[in-house]
């Protein structure tokens, strides 16, 4: 193609131009027309951007849901052990493990454990409770539960005929994690029986990792096995 080609290409496209808006300019619903697509086209751009704005939102917010949701299982409360001193200060505090935490509080609890265990009385939502205390200081599929479970079938709590009550007589450590423990039961009206039992212990520190645990055993002491004989005189 020339360049005179060319030239006169030019000046026809122009001309069209022209006349197109000679039409428009001449025709008012033509005009309006122009003018309604005109903003349709800039509506449509808006929604366009718009959409794709709110869906940028959405994945954002589905990202901080399941974040948050994987916060909050793996978080886990881990009980501090407190000291004070005679005016009520608190000095040094530490996360309860098995070192940390006093020989006397694990025996108060072995203590426990064994009264909810043993004892025996007519009240049976008395006796529901200790049964069911006696089973926060057992760890979930231990040895511990075993025996306990198979205590139980034996000695079922509200079929006892007579109170029993336990007299704690000592608990010693013996190694760490383990235990021994005597006691006496006093059966009939005025304890008219007594008999002596000694147990070992052994007990694992598991820090609650959520609010029922952390209600029902705060420190987190927890008796894996145990196994109880009778003392003969």
């Amino acid at each position: 193609m020339s360049l005179f080609e060319k030239k006169t290409k030019i000046e026809g496209l122009k001309n069209n131009e022209n006349v197109d808006e000679q039409i428009i300019g001449n025709n008012q619903w033509l005009r309006a027309k122009n003018r309604y697509m005109d903003v349709y086209m800039e509506l449509a751009s808006n929604v366009s951007q718009w959409r794709a704005f709110c869906f940028v939102l959405m994945t954002l917010l589905a990202f901080s849901v399941i974040g948050n949701i994987q916060l909050s299982k793996s978080s886990k409360s881990i009980p501090y052990v407190v000291q004070v001193d005679k005016h009520g200060y608190a000095i040094p505090i530490q996360p309860a493990d098995i070192t940390g935490i006093d020989n006397r509080v694990i025996s108060s609890q072995i203590g426990q454990f064994v009264r909810n265990m043993r004892v025996r009385v007519r009240d049976r939502a008395a006796q529901k409770y200790f049964a069911e205390t006696a089973y926060r200081s057992i760890a979930d599929g231990s040895d511990a539960q075993r025996v306990l479970n198979d205590y139980f079938k034996k000695n079922v709590p509200f079929d006892a005929k007579h109170p029993v009550m336990v007299e704690l007589r000592s608990i010693i450590p013996i190694t760490k994690g383990t235990y021994q423990a005597e006691w006496i039961e006093k059966m009939g009206v005025e304890g008219a029986v007594e008999r002596t039992y000694q147990a070992i212990f052994e007990v694992q520190i598991s820090p609650p990792t959520d609010v029922q645990n952390l209600i029902s055993n705060p420190l987190g002491v927890y008796i894996t096995d145990f196994r109880v004989q009778e003392l003969l005189k």
